[in-house]
């Protein structure tokens, strides 16, 4: 069985999710929508209502911090 989950939306990003029906437990200004179960937190919400995961930066090189001795 299949469980509905709802994001928290800011700024087309997903805040947080939870699988209990915000509706009424919350601040009506913060704004819950129903999504996947795979949507996580930072995901991407589209202005057509689709979830993305966020681009992965293949540009990235570790530092010195990040380096072994």
């Amino acid at each position: 069985q299949l469980m509905t989950k709802w994001a928290r939306i800011e700024n087309n990003t997903t805040m947080e999710i939870t699988d209990i029906d915000p509706n009424g437990r919350f601040h009506p200004d913060l704004n819950w929508e129903e999504c996947a179960d795979g949507v996580a937190q930072g995901w991407r919400r589209s202005p057509n209502g689709a979830f993305t995961p966020p681009a992965v930066d293949t540009n990235l090189t570790l530092g010195d911090e990040g380096a072994n001795p």
